[in-house]
């Protein structure tokens, strides 16, 4: 019984590929009208699919016989609907022939540097805070407060900076930056990817390790709760280098030293820049910036670093926390599965990442 259905779903389904072919259709539809209009059944059928190799020659015609046929005939009812269905069949697949999508119809979906505003919002403020200036021109001390009036963090004054003058300059005056600012917002529209690509100076599509220094250098100069490290320059640079190694762990997905404008524009990183000037407790921003998390990491590592030459050998790491961690688990981070770089030492940026794991279980980066 099984397979008597399937046979007759087989035979359903070839009936239907053979009524839905086109070439089909229009010799059935011919043939169909013939009938109805008392028309004999052409004797020679047109094949729908050509072919290379010459046809076999027709067998010879019956002898003639007074005898009616047997088989029946088809008669105008059965005609009319094998006609109606395959009329329908076609008309189907003309409409779908003809549906052509005008594509300047459809709306605009995807803006990769945001929806495109004025872009005479910050024009007004910029050109009043330059009348502000000796001779309208703005020196390096005044580009936090510059970068603001941009709309963007005080922080990112020094990478402001270093976009808008040349390696020999230090200053601009008012018609050169408005210049710039009105070429640059015109393909940068929102807040994510301009302060993406002043921290790459629109050179790269991506973010590297050395584009933030200017940015955390200004914080580690500025920000009132890290004024006691102003006596302390010999620890800017590792206080620098926690500070972005974890960005780059809370925020690229790639496991790489690179940031990219989708992954910057998922995080928070533009709030808590901002979170910066209004907040002077370093230490109450916990993402990134806190001096406590610094310290605890700096000793950690300088702890375990017997020679202190600001790297940590297998067996260095092997005294982690009390010999905690076994043989075959420092072998691993060794091996390059984790840092995706293979190396018989563990760099203090590399390490920032190894203690951010082994302390934080719940990081969604773990």
């Amino acid at each position: 019984m099984h397979l008597t259905v399937a046979l007759q779903d087989k035979v359903e389904e070839l009936f239907f590929t053979f009524i839905t072919d086109k070439a089909i259709q229009r010799s059935l539809k011919h043939e169909i009208e013939n009938l109805l209009n008392g028309h004999p059944v052409s004797a020679h059928q047109s094949s729908p699919k050509s072919t290379t190799r010459s046809r076999p020659m027709s067998p010879p015609a019956p002898p003639p016989s007074n005898q009616q046929p047997r088989s029946p005939r088809l008669s105008n009812k059965n005609a009319n609907r094998i006609f109606n269905t395959s009329q329908q069949i076609s008309n189907h697949e003309d409409t779908i022939e003809e549906f052509v999508v005008d594509s300047s119809k459809i709306p605009h979906f995807y803006f990769p540097f945001g929806k495109q505003t004025s872009q005479d919002q910050e024009l007004p403020v910029i050109a009043e805070f330059f009348l502000t200036l000796p001779e309208r021109t703005c020196t390096s001390k005044d580009f936090g407060h510059l970068a603001k009036a941009c709309g963007l963090p005080y922080y990112l004054k020094s990478s402001l900076l270093q976009m808008v003058c040349d390696s020999e300059s230090t200053s601009i005056n008012q018609p050169a930056f408005l210049k710039f600012w009105s070429r640059f917002t015109e393909k940068y529209h929102d807040e994510v990817s301009r302060l993406f690509y002043i921290i790459t100076r629109d050179r790269k599509n991506y973010i590297e390790f050395d584009d933030f220094i200017p940015l955390i250098q200004d914080v580690t100069d500025e920000h009132p709760g890290l004024s006691f490290l102003n006596d302390a320059t010999e620890f800017h640079s590792y206080y620098i280098k926690t500070v972005i190694a974890r960005i780059y762990y809370n925020i690229s997905k790639s496991w790489s030293y690179r940031i990219t404008l989708p992954e910057l524009r998922k995080s928070d990183f533009l709030m808590v820049l901002r979170l910066l000037e209004d907040e002077s407790d370093i230490n109450q921003i916990t993402d990134c910036f806190s001096y406590e998390h610094f310290y605890v990491i700096y000793c950690k590592f300088w702890e375990l670093d017997d020679n202190h030459d600001m790297s940590i050998s297998k067996n260095d790491l092997y005294h982690h926390n009390n010999q905690a961690l076994s043989r075959k688990i420092v072998d691993r981070i060794f091996s390059g599965a984790v840092s995706m770089v293979k190396s018989d030492t563990v760099s203090f940026e590399d390490f920032v990442w190894f203690i951010i794991s082994e302390e934080d279980k719940k990081h969604p980066k773990r």
